[in-house]
């Protein structure tokens, strides 16, 4: 069904409603219709192709010929920017206001709480403040638009379905949005405010229906356990915690630095490229029957374009402690997905990072004066910031502030990687400053 011409009835027959173009489209398809009618329209790329500050106007002696082919192409020309998917472009402005921007979160200031571990001590923690920003639109749609999934994916998971309304990804980080509509009696993810401000969402201890992601290594091993962790790790490699009540929760909790690296050897086990992601549910509007969920997956070895990648998604009648015991299983292949690009960034001392629209990954071994052991620890980097062109600062963390503005970060030998927790755009980055935990400061540009 092509979205541009389709009508209402089309819809009804499909059991859909009636898309609702975003007010922003409404307003430049109808400037557009506009120009043709003064003679000004010529070619130009689909709306989001190019940045605002390139985006310029030829005009054509020839304009006010054949009206209304024109009026026609013009609206044409606005159609053939809208994938064939539930999830068209006129839609990615409320996907990136929900993955990159304030649409399902707010900012909240650092919290300390109490719990106990059972021990009989009371003991605190504190949860780091997190600053979330508006998205820009426009930068989303030029920076990403091109490289998102380009049709929703629906996975009819027994009594449970999964739709996959969006991802994107870059060569070490993705982003994938997706509904859940679970079965209310017995829950698939724990979560709440904390785990949203933690780790993220858990899936339940008797969870039947569970997913996880794999590249070509884990995909021809599709009887073991994935790699990817999601928050952490136990003692055990390949298998995650599962949620328990919010005190246990507590106490399990731990700063990404303190644990990233158990994914790495989890993965290292399995042979497969490590995979961290952390889940976001949208507190707003989810319900107990359908829960709005963004996951937020670091790769920090590096997943090449065309390698293949997919969410592997399982569910039983019973109990699952991970996928591989799943009676039934079914794939959404991200494997065709276009990579990001990223921007190298180097000092004078020779370290190094990559950094893209969705995160950075930066290389600890070289240029921070870290030794062997202190390369391979996240918790060795103190702080990361990043000096933008338009003298703003983005402080993507701050352990000494308790500040916290990524969405997930984990490491992998000597390689630490993250997602922001707003949209980047590479090219208005002037230098990224990198504390180590003695003090010292090595700026990257």
């Amino acid at each position: 069904m092509n979205p541009c011409t389709a009508n209402n009835s089309e819809f009804a027959e499909k059991a859909m409603a009636p898309h609702q173009f975003s007010a922003t489209y409404e307003q430049r398809k109808r400037a557009l219709i506009a120009e043709v009618a003064r003679g000004e329209h010529t070619a130009r790329a689909p709306y989001g192709a190019q940045s605002q500050r390139h985006r310029h106007r030829a005009q054509s002696p020839n304009a006010a010929r054949n009206l209304s082919w024109k009026i026609a192409a013009a609206v044409a020309a606005m159609c053939v920017a809208l994938p064939m998917g539930a999830y068209a472009a006129a839609n990615h402005e409320q996907l990136f206001g929900e993955l990159l921007g304030t649409s399902a979160r707010t900012s909240t200031p650092a919290q300390t709480y109490t719990y106990d571990k059972g021990d009989g001590v009371e003991h605190t923690a504190t949860i780091p403040s997190h600053e979330y920003v508006d998205a820009d639109l426009n930068s989303a749609e030029a920076l990403l638009g091109s490289c998102m999934l380009p049709e929703s994916q629906t996975i009819q998971a027994g009594s449970r379905t999964i739709t996959v309304n969006a991802a994107v990804r870059s060569e070490n980080a993705m982003l994938v949005a997706y509904t859940l509509e679970d079965d209310s009696s017995a829950p698939t993810l724990y979560w709440d405010e904390r785990t949203n401000a933690t780790k993220g969402a858990r899936f339940q201890e008797n969870a039947q229906l569970r997913w996880d992601y794999r590249t070509s290594a884990q995909l021809a091993k599709p009887n073991s356990v994935s790699a990817t962790v999601e928050g952490e790790l136990s003692t055990e490699p390949g298998s995650t915690v599962p949620a328990l009540a919010a005190d246990a929760e507590a106490a399990s909790e731990l700063p990404p630095a303190d644990k990233a690296n158990d994914a790495a050897k989890a993965a290292a086990d399995l042979g497969d490229v490590p995979i961290g992601s952390s889940i976001y549910v949208d507190p707003q509007r989810s319900t107990n029957g359908v829960l709005y969920c963004y996951e937020y997956l670091v790769f920090p070895d590096g997943i090449p374009e065309g390698e293949s990648l997919a969410m592997v998604i399982g569910w039983s009648d019973g109990a699952l402690s991970d996928v591989s015991q799943a009676s039934q299983t079914q794939t959404v292949d991200l494997s065709g997905l276009p990579v990001v690009p990223a921007t190298t960034f180097t000092s004078d001392s020779g370290a190094q990072l990559s950094l893209s629209p969705l995160g950075l990954t930066l290389n600890m071994s070289n240029g921070l004066g870290l030794d062997d052991s202190a390369a391979k620890d996240p918790g060795s980097i103190a702080a990361i910031t990043l000096k933008l062109a338009n003298g703003e600062t983005y402080t993507v963390f701050d352990s000494a502030q308790n500040m916290e503005n990524t969405m997930y970060a984990m490491g992998s030998g000597t390689n630490f990687g993250m997602n922001f927790n707003r949209l980047v755009d590479p090219a208005d980055v002037k230098a990224v400053e990198v504390s180590v935990k003695d003090g010292a400061t090595v700026t990257l540009s």
